[in-house]
């Protein structure tokens, strides 16, 4: 069933490496090697980062410090990251 799923057919709980520990970096290579899992991948993120955006405004209103003099800086700070 895990085979399905990871889109290579590979078992990554298999993937050791030297010390017999879990081989993350090889898991990585492996996993983002798949055009498609790199694409929900980037999709994923960038959902994510505006959900946390819209999050930071929505905490300064419940906390009421979003006032109408400086509510816009607020609400600018998380959207300067985004590219």
């Amino acid at each position: 069933m895990v085979e399905a799923v990871n889109l290579k057919g590979e078992n990554f709980a298999e993937f050791k490496d030297a010390n017999g520990r879990h081989d993350i970096y090889r898991m990585m290579v492996v996993g983002f090697s798949q055009p498609l899992v790199c694409i929900f991948y980037i999709i994923g993120v960038g959902l994510l980062c505006l959900h946390l955006s819209h999050g930071a405004s929505a905490m300064w209103q419940s906390l009421g410090w979003k006032k109408r003099s400086y509510g816009p800086c607020l609400d600018a700070w998380p959207n300067a990251a985004r590219p």
